[in-house]
This record gives structure tokens, C-alpha cells and sequence, in this order.
């Protein structure tokens, strides 16, 4: 179920589920706001049904950006690049674009998952799947970004 407040109105709508064609649960990320649309990266979701009590809840591994437009109250999705969509990934803004960061972790470290460092990818035409775009990496142990600056420096 969604629900919608209007500051313009002052009231709630809600939203009904043939508006709501994307598979929102909340994604580990915070909302990233490009071009008067709200976007959250999430994983797809496969629900399995063994009877009408029992359901079986599990994540496909498969990452997407659900996107919401303030203006039209339209939800949609945007595709990451293939070879991302089973990875540890973030969502920025990089200037007026959506960026993601791809964090790269070293498995064989004693004590637990330790961050390598990060590659930086940007969608460069807006809705075009096609145009994201690899444009660095960063390497250092415990990369952490947090956005980036206007002129691109990372934060």
C-alpha cells in the first residue's frame, strides 16, 4: 500500500496497486532526488506460495532503481548495468545524474568482509539503461562515499 501527502492539497491519497507496478521493500539506501524524481535502489523480490497460510520470501539478488516522480505520482524502474546487479552497490547523485558506487570487497580477510575500494558509475542519459557508465575506481581499504560534490569530487 502506498500513500501519498500532498503539501498542495493538504490531504492523503492512496495509491492503488495498478499504480504501483514495482516491487518496493524499502531499500538499504537513502532516497536520492535527480531531476524531481525520488529514487531508491532495491532487490527484486520472488515470493514463493505453498498455500494460502505459508509464503516463502526470498531476494533474487537481482538490484534495480525504483523511481517515484513527485510531479505525476508515477512510479517506475530504472535497469543498472548487468554486471552490477548481484553486487554491494550504493546510489548517489553525481551533478543532475544518478550515480552508483560498486563497492569491492575482499572476501578471504580474517576477520569478516573487508571494503578494497569502490568503482563509480553514472548514468549519463536519463531512463537510457544503455548509458551508465564506468568512470573510476577508488582504491583504498574502507571506501566510503558519501556523495559528491558538485564538481565531482567525492565526498
Amino acid at each position: 500500500m502506498v500513500q501519498v501527502y500532498s503539501l498542495a492539497r493538504g490531504s492523503w491519497k492512496s495509491l492503488s496497486a495498478s499504480d504501483v507496478h514495482v516491487d518496493l521493500q524499502g531499500g538499504n539506501t537513502s532516497p536520492v532526488f535527480v531531476n524531481g524524481i525520488l529514487h531508491t535502489l532495491e532487490a527484486r523480490l520472488i515470493v514463493n506460495y505453498y498455500d494460502q497460510a505459508e509464503e516463502l520470501r526470498r531476494y533474487s539478488g537481482d538490484m534495480f532503481i525504483a523511481s517515484f516522480n513527485l510531479a505525476t505520482e508515477v512510479f517506475g524502474e530504472i535497469m543498472i548495468p548487468e554486471a552490477l546487479r548481484k553486487d554491494t552497490c550504493s546510489i548517489s547523485r553525481y551533478g543532475d545524474s544518478l550515480a552508483l558506487i560498486k563497492y569491492d570487497y575482499d572476501p578471504t580477510y580474517r576477520r569478516g568482509l573487508v571494503n578494497r575500494g569502490c568503482d563509480i558509475w553514472v548514468l549519463k542519459e536519463y531512463g537510457v539503461a544503455q548509458s551508465w557508465t564506468f568512470l573510476y575506481n577508488i582504491v583504498m581499504v574502507q571506501a566510503s562515499i558519501y556523495g559528491f560534490k558538485s564538481c565531482g569530487e567525492v565526498v
